[in-house]
Parts: structure tokens; sequence; C-alpha cells
């Protein structure tokens, strides 16, 4: 996944600071997430964040998503304090002095993941975070750019059969294979967590933290499969 920052703005005098690979998001700005999607594997993009509370006091947050420009039948959710919403919004959540949310805690997500449709629409989704303690706001645009997968189409490499379920779960899943395969979990950032080997049939999977996982199931025939499986 590529992720680029464009735009300039100015920062307001939050009590937090908002980042997303390293780099602080300003007012205003376009941030560009693009990369690889394929439909019939429920791919997605997401924005993966860090959001700091700079202040030397308790602070509360709220964060909102603006989809007037989201194409109908696409899907967006948000993850973060624990939780995941296929809403638009994150509910009042409170920060301690200096608490940090996100990117640097790969199993704290702080993300905004984009569903697209059969034809990869491109979508722009607005956010604010909201400083309640401060009352004093943040807000930007996400441009998710989706394109194809170059074997989304080639069913020979396409491992059928492979399923996760209860999904979303509270981190206890049954992942389900028909043949003998290792297995990657990935974060919703691209980042390894573990890999594991399984034989054919059903077996219990772990993932003790909440966030937007991918699993990928490889077979030695060399087909593949690969699940996006959320914890709540």
């Amino acid at each position: 996944m590529i992720l680029a920052l464009a735009g300039m703005g100015l920062v307001l005098a939050q009590n937090f600071k908002l980042e997303a690979n390293g780099k602080t998001i300003t007012e205003g700005e376009t941030v560009v997430v693009s990369g690889l999607v394929d439909n019939d594997e429920i791919f997605s993009l997401a924005l993966y964040m860090k959001l700091t509370n700079t202040s030397s006091e308790k602070m509360t947050v709220s964060i909102l998503l603006d989809t007037v420009h989201k194409p109908i039948g696409t899907g967006v959710q948000i993850c973060g304090f624990g939780l995941c919403r296929d809403g638009i919004f994150l509910p009042d959540q409170e920060m301690e002095p200096g608490e940090v949310r996100g990117e640097d805690h790969v199993f704290d997500a702080l993300d905004i993941a984009y569903i697209p449709k059969e034809n990869f629409d491109t979508a722009v989704i607005g956010c604010t975070v909201n400083d309640v303690t401060a009352g004093k706001s943040l807000r930007f645009d996400i441009k998710f750019i989706p394109t194809d997968t170059p074997v989304a189409n080639e069913s020979n490499k396409e491992l059928a059969g492979v399923s996760v379920y209860p999904n979303p779960g509270n981190g206890l899943f049954n992942l389900n294979v028909p043949v003998q395969a290792k297995v990657d979990i990935f974060s919703a950032a691209g980042q390894f967590v573990r890999q594991m080997q399984v034989q054919a049939g059903t077996t219990p999977m772990q993932l003790e933290n909440a966030g937007i996982y991918f699993v990928k199931v490889s077979a030695a025939n060399g087909q593949t499969a690969v699940k996006r499986v959320v914890v709540r």
C-alpha cells in the first residue's frame, strides 16, 4: 500500500497530534491512500494513523466521517479504542496525558478502511477529529484510490474453500482450509504479525487485539486465498 500526504494547512491548537506514516496531518490537507484491491476477497484500503494526547490533562476525543463523496454500494469502516464500526463515527473516548493510540502500536489500531465495488471506485472520505475537551477540531480528507490486482481474474491462483468465522469476532476464530497450508497474518498496515502451519479442516486462530487483519492462506500447489478479519 502506498500512502502519500499532500497539501498544506495550519494546525489548530488541539490537545492532540494526528500522524500517518510518521507525518503530521494538518488542517484541510488531503491524504492519499492507493493500493491493490481484489473485491473477490474483500480486500480494503486503510489509512493507519497515530493519535497522541499532547496535553498534560485527560482529554476526550471523537472521530466523525463524512461519506457524502463515497460511491453507492461501497463500504467504510472505522476502528479505534477497541471498537470497529461500519458507521461513520467513533463516540467520545478518553485519553490520558501522553497516551498514544494507533500506528506505533500495531495491536491498538486506529484506522479507516474503504471497501470499493468491483469497478474499484475512487472515493474521498472526509474525517474530523474532535478535541471535545478543548472545543477544537482537525478536519482533513482521505482520497482512496483502489486498483485491481494482477491475479484477481486468474482462477487457477485462487484457493477455494477457505473461510474464517465468526467474522467480525472478539478474537477467537475458526480457520477452515481444504488442504494443508501455510498461514501468514498481517495487520491493516501490511505489517507481519505471525505465521502458522495448518492441516486440512478447521483450526482455532487467536487474534488478541482489536483491529483489521489479513489472513493469507498458501497451499503447496501455489494457490492462495486472503481473508479480511475484524477483531472487535
